[in-house]
């Protein structure tokens, strides 16, 4: 680490300005209040359950985007998620994810996670749309 990071990083511990902790009551690791792992309505046992939560809203989030006309082009939802949000990049993105896994089993899932979470997990109209279909994001590779 450089003299002049180290100043920095210095500097961050111990400023006035850093943000204090959220007295909305929010739970996280920076609130003191526990973390992800402690909500109740998800099984601490199973963290493959709450990886499987995070990549499904964010790839619900990126077909919204998409279906609303924010994002342009799809590969940029790729590069954009995996490089400004870390979205797995084993994956592709978070098209190609929801590709991978089709858009029937994205709806189910989806469908599961809204009942089990709440609304914010409701599967977003064009993957019902592309589940009714069977249609993909990209066309498979060799077409």
């Amino acid at each position: 680490m450089t003299k002049m990071a180290r100043s920095i990083c210095a500097t961050c511990r111990t400023s006035s300005s850093a943000p204090s902790r959220p007295s909305s009551g929010a739970r996280g690791r920076s609130s003191g209040i526990g973390d992800a792992l402690d909500d109740p309505r998800i099984d601490a046992k199973n963290s493959i359950q709450l990886l499987e939560a995070s990549k499904e809203i964010q790839a619900a989030e990126a077909a919204r985007a998409v279906e609303e006309g924010v994002i342009q082009r799809k590969r940029d939802a790729e590069v954009g998620a995996v490089f400004g949000i870390g979205f797995a990049p084993n994956t592709g993105g978070p098209l190609s994810y929801l590709d991978r896994i089709g858009p029937a089993t994205a709806v189910k899932q989806l469908r599961d996670f809204a009942d089990r979470f709440g609304p914010r997990y409701t599967p977003p109209s064009i993957l019902l749309e592309m589940a009714a279909k069977n249609e993909r994001f990209f066309d498979p590779p060799g077409q």
